[in-house]
């Protein structure tokens, strides 16, 4: 989980498939996490890895054209969480909001709650 502006400078060059000097980073900052997890809880990880995907904010950008990447929606902050985020509600008739930008919060399970919270806000009518 990293933020999107270690990544912002090689955005132009990666999203003009110019990507030699951000795949090097992206194998510098995994290459440390791996590290990392190997000497402070499972000692041999790195000769037990096989396969490797390296994932930055750059990837999710690609794939789902998020601002900036985002992964969870807005800032995760106390301020922005919980029932302090977007309802589901629109003023636009039959548009609802569900996903990881509206509320209650981010993650998988956060979105399938807010599915649900929405499909009975919907029901209700």
């Amino acid at each position: 989980m990293q933020g999107y502006d270690h990544w912002a400078p090689f955005e132009r060059d990666y999203f003009a498939g110019r990507k030699a000097a951000y795949r090097r980073e992206k194998e510098r900052m995994a290459a440390i996490l791996i590290e990392r997890a190997e000497r402070a809880l499972l000692p041999g990880l790195s000769k037990a890895i096989e396969v490797k995907e390296i994932g930055t904010p750059l990837t999710n950008k690609r794939y789902t054209g998020k601002f900036q990447g985002a992964i969870y929606g807005w800032d995760q902050t106390v301020d922005n969480s919980g029932d302090r985020r977007i309802g589901h509600s629109t003023p636009v008739k039959n548009l609802y909001l569900a996903g990881a930008w509206s509320r209650p919060g981010h993650g998988y399970g956060g979105v399938i709650q807010r599915g649900l919270e929405c499909f009975a806000e919907i029901a209700r009518g």
